[in-house]
């Protein structure tokens, strides 16, 4: 618990102290630019899913955007799915 009340401080009081260091005043905006990141990401997402009514996901987005697509499609949810899952040992 100790570990992750230092990490919440570091995120909450040591971060804006270092953007503003290194943006001066530019560094509010600098933290509402950076907020409105995800929500961009996400509803081009939701968008894009909506006009979809079949389920399959990338699948899917490959059989309407064709075989070049797909193929693309499908190596970026491969290396996004690779890099997001963290290394296990395995015993």
């Amino acid at each position: 618990m100790l570990s992750f009340n230092g990490v919440l401080g570091a995120a909450i009081f040591a971060l804006p102290a270092t953007l503003a260091a290194d943006f001066g005043s530019f560094s509010p905006w600098l933290f509402r630019w950076l907020q409105s990141c995800p929500w961009r990401s996400s509803s081009r997402s939701h968008r894009s899913a909506g006009a979809f009514p079949e389920s399959g996901g990338p699948a899917e987005y490959g059989r309407v955007f064709k075989r070049f697509a797909g193929f693309e499609l499908g190596w970026v949810y491969y290396l996004a799915r690779t890099a997001a899952s963290p290394p296990t040992p395995t015993f």
